[in-house]
Order: C-alpha cells, then sequence, then structure tokens
C-alpha cells in the first residue's frame, strides 16, 4: 500500500496481505467518482521506514493498494499441462 500524503520515490510502500472483500461495493460519491470495494488489509507494520527514522501512520491517512492478484507461475503451469497430457493419453488407451 503506497500512503497518498507520502511520495512513493521517497517513502517505498507497505506490504500487506489481503483479509477480506467486501461483497457489495460502494457507490461514487464527490470524493470517490467511481465504484470501489470496502477491503481489510493486515498490513506488515504500521508506519514508513526511511533510513532516518520511522514515520507512524495514522487514522484517516489515504492509501493507494495494489493488490497482487495472481502470481507467474510458468513451471508450475508447465508441470500440470504435462500431467494432463499423461491423463490424457491414458485414458485413449483404455
Amino acid at each position: 500500500m503506497r500512503i497518498d500524503s507520502f511520495p512513493f520515490s521517497e517513502f517505498g510502500d507497505i506490504k500487506g496481505t489481503v483479509i477480506s472483500i467486501g461483497s457489495d461495493a460502494l457507490e461514487p460519491d464527490e470524493i470517490y467518482q467511481y465504484y470501489r470495494f470496502p477491503t481489510k488489509v493486515e498490513m506488515d507494520h504500521q508506519y514508513l521506514k526511511t533510513t532516518e527514522r520511522e514515520i507512524p501512520l495514522q487514522s484517516g491517512m489515504s492509501v493507494t493498494a495494489n493488490i497482487k492478484v495472481r502470481e507467474n507461475r510458468t513451471v508450475l503451469s508447465l508441470i500440470t499441462e504435462l500431467f494432463n497430457k499423461k491423463v490424457e493419453s491414458l485414458k485413449q488407451v483404455r
């Protein structure tokens, strides 16, 4: 997550894990003119770290989250594909 009031290039981001995502979208309003989903995130820590100090987060700070929805598992995909082909070939032998 990136804290909007602190530039990412200088302060970086905070890693976390999505705990839950709401099933109902929030309607657009004056501040956010798009649909969005309420999300609970467990952050790895409650501060931004610079080379000099740790800056504690405060309630009400706005954030931007980049949620990783999948990992590139090319090797696993290749193994799965080979396994599926072997299973299909065994079915044809029967």
